[in-house]
């Protein structure tokens, strides 16, 4: 008897500790994106960020983008004191990958998710750019269309692969922003079958997975 208290007491010492580091950083929930202004949006703090070009990258992004997003719920689970963790998300749409990070990293008063994004999105002028501020790890899976571009793969691409890259973003308590999917899913109903590289790096970091689900109201 005396022994389940003790853990009951660990267990409830744990549990008011966690919940003092999610209220540590305020983010709402739900969160009504739509309602940012341009003023709003140019005068945000973003006191995380550590580079400064980041930060105005963000901002111009959200300029641009920034009226896709409807609402966003569960800020709480993505809260910078809860790093590291690896969002998964599903992926129907290209700009996905530019603006979902650039908000993410609004939301998150200036902290990165570091995503993993294809190196082939690098060859568009201008997204190189988005990459190395954003600190993407640019995956090196699929090769370059036309096959001539594929001489540019080592100017976008680390020696090192981008499973060991993520794996020391993780270790170093930096949070990871994945597409499982792998590709763009034109059937934004139904999700195609993911790779398995979440979950090898959650099982060989302990680092929780958490979740996320784009939705397209509008279409419905």
């Amino acid at each position: 008897m005396s022994e389940k208290s003790t853990q009951e007491q660990e267990s409830e010492s744990r549990r008011s500790l966690h919940e003092k580091a999610v209220s540590a950083v305020s983010l709402p929930e739900p969160m009504d994106t739509a309602s940012f202004t341009m003023s709003e949006i140019l005068k945000a703090p973003m006191p995380l960020t550590h580079r400064a070009p980041t930060k105005w990258l963000t901002k111009l992004t959200l300029l641009l983008f920034g009226n896709k997003v409807v609402e966003v719920r569960g800020l709480r689970h993505i809260n910078p004191n809860m790093d590291p963790f690896i969002l998964a998300l599903n992926h129907s749409q290209k700009l996905e990958a530019i603006y979902i990070p650039a908000l993410l990293h609004f939301l998150r008063k200036g902290k990165l998710v570091h995503f993993l994004a294809d190196w082939n999105f690098c060859l568009v002028p201008g997204i190189w750019v988005l990459y190395h501020f954003g600190e993407v790890i640019t995956v090196a899976r699929k090769p370059a269309r036309p096959k001539f571009l594929n001489v540019f793969k080592p100017m976008f691409v680390k020696g090192q692969g981008s499973f060991d890259q993520a794996l020391d973003a993780l270790e170093s308590r930096q949070s990871l922003g994945v597409f499982p999917e792998g590709t763009t899913n034109r059937q934004p109903e139904v999700l195609l079958k993911g790779y398995s590289g979440v979950a090898q790096m959650s099982l060989k970091t302990g680092v929780p997975v958490v979740p996320a689900g784009i939705r397209f109201p509008l279409l419905n």
